[in-house]
């Protein structure tokens, strides 16, 4: 068992053993191996030390990488340094150096895979503050604008099988197409499922409802044990106080309006149209007299003016007046 061809014969026998792969056979035969010779012994020891050292090389490279491969090369060199004090072993040098490089391999893998495993393990949480819209891209090249005071938690990596994250809020998904792996969208009384699609959700924790808009591909949208399949143009609507999940042709021309700030109002009364300001703004507007606004109706579109713009437009259409403190509007009548 001199030849090279051997030596690698015995080395696979010695790593199938460490690992506890071998059979009785192949134990016998590698135990008569090393009982032949001392050389056989101090080469089987020296196997296994070096097998011992990327084990635990393994167990460190989790907390640190570098630290790893320095330690399985420092064994290495400690080793091909020993060996070249003895000249004449030049079979045992060219043996020891085909462990180093299984070792390192080994060692190569292990530190990809733990790298993976410990990214997909840690979570990004990006939370927008009042007034505050955020564009985000997710690992996988999703594009999400989050609306404000909205919070949206996803892992660094995702999982090998799907894309699974978590909202509080309103968000709008561009999400890249992938039937492999689902993306998946978990709130507190809803989940979303898409593989490939444009979308608006608006699911605010302390809101009775929760809703999801599509506006292309195909969604399925879960409540407990009933759940809903949306296309383009339909929404799913949660009422969260009966759990109660229906299925809507999407009548709201404004869904997206606070991401976009483009309106329109289609024969809209102006009670209804003044809601809309306020959860597309994020202000409040109050009427002094909701008298004023018996029988108005408007039609208009707005393309990304300011409230201020659009309140004084209504006000000089309809003789109304309107004050303002803060993000605080007053409707009053003409006198």
């Amino acid at each position: 068992m001199e030849n090279s061809t051997v030596n690698e014969h015995i080395w696979d026998l010695i790593a199938k053993c460490h690992t506890g792969e071998c059979n009785n056979e192949e134990k016998d035969e590698l135990s008569s191996w090393r009982e032949i010779s001392d050389e056989n012994r101090r080469l089987f020891d020296d196997a296994i030390s070096l097998l011992n050292d990327t084990a635990n090389a393994l167990t460190v490279s989790m907390l640190n990488k570098n630290m790893a491969l320095q330690k399985v090369s420092a064994r290495i060199d400690a080793l091909k340094t020993a060996e070249l004090l003895k000249a004449k072993k030049v079979k045992r040098i060219n043996m020891m150096l085909r462990i180093a490089a299984s070792v390192i391999l080994i060692v190569s893998v292990g530190i990809a895979y733990f790298t993976w495993r410990n990214d997909a393990t840690k979570y990004i949480t990006t939370t927008t503050a009042v007034n505050e819209i955020k564009q985000i891209a997710l690992p996988d090249g999703t594009k999400v604008v989050l609306n404000s005071g909205s919070t949206i938690k996803y892992p660094k990596v995702f999982a090998r099988n799907e894309r699974r994250i978590t909202l509080n809020g309103e968000a709008f998904f561009d999400v890249i197409p992938d039937k492999k792996h689902p993306f998946i969208i978990t709130l507190d009384n809803m989940k979303i499922k898409v593989l490939g699609t444009s979308f608006n959700v608006n699911a605010y924790r302390n809101n009775p409802e929760a809703s999801v808009v599509v506006e292309s591909g195909v969604v399925k949208v879960s409540s407990g044990s009933n759940s809903v399949t949306v296309s383009k143009g339909e929404s799913a609507i949660l009422d969260k106080n009966s759990g109660m999940l229906q299925k809507r042709k999407n009548s709201d021309l404004n869904f997206k309006a606070w991401k976009t700030k483009q309106i329109r109002f289609i024969n809209t009364s102006l009670n209804d149209a003044l809601t809309t300001l306020e959860k597309v703004y994020r202000v409040d507007i109050e009427i002094d007299n909701s008298s004023i606004l018996n029988n108005k109706r408007i039609d208009a579109d707005f393309d990304k003016q300011t409230i201020d713009f659009i309140l004084n437009t209504i006000c000089e259409t309809y003789h109304l007046n309107y004050t303002k403190n803060g993000d605080k509007y007053l409707i009053t009548g003409k006198k």
